[in-house]
């Protein structure tokens, strides 16, 4: 039993070095990887900043508290129109009492973003 563990000892002490050990790129790799991260851009992504090539599309989606949010990318212009109509949209909707079903319209952290409250569903009132 005791030259048993001993062998498995000396397996697992010359295997052990081999892991995690990756080998080197290839010359092609090693040129691919290059192209891709000599023009790189900073991007925010939560709190972090990640620096991605320059050619990468960022997008994305999250839910919170089962609200869906999502990016788009846009020019300043066709976000103003998009707000706009929305805006639109929702004052349009009309209550069942006198409250009306738009209730806030605000910047959400700079003068370019924007969240509204409203009362629920368009089709419920």
């Amino acid at each position: 039993m005791k030259r048993f563990s001993s062998l498995l000892i000396v397996i697992f002490s010359l295997a052990l070095p081999a892991c995690g050990k990756t080998p080197p790129l290839t010359p092609q790799e090693q040129q691919t990887v290059n192209a891709l991260t000599t023009n790189l851009i900073p991007r925010c992504v939560g709190r972090h900043l990640i620096d991605l090539p320059a050619g990468v599309t960022v997008k994305g989606s999250a839910t919170v508290e089962d609200a869906r949010l999502e990016t788009k990318i846009m020019s300043l212009d066709a976000f103003n129109k998009e707000i706009s109509a929305r805006e639109a949209e929702l004052k349009a909707v009309k209550s069942m009492d006198a409250h009306p079903f738009l209730y806030l319209n605000l910047p959400a952290w700079d003068e370019h973003s924007r969240y509204f409250m409203h009362r629920g569903s368009e089709r419920s009132h």
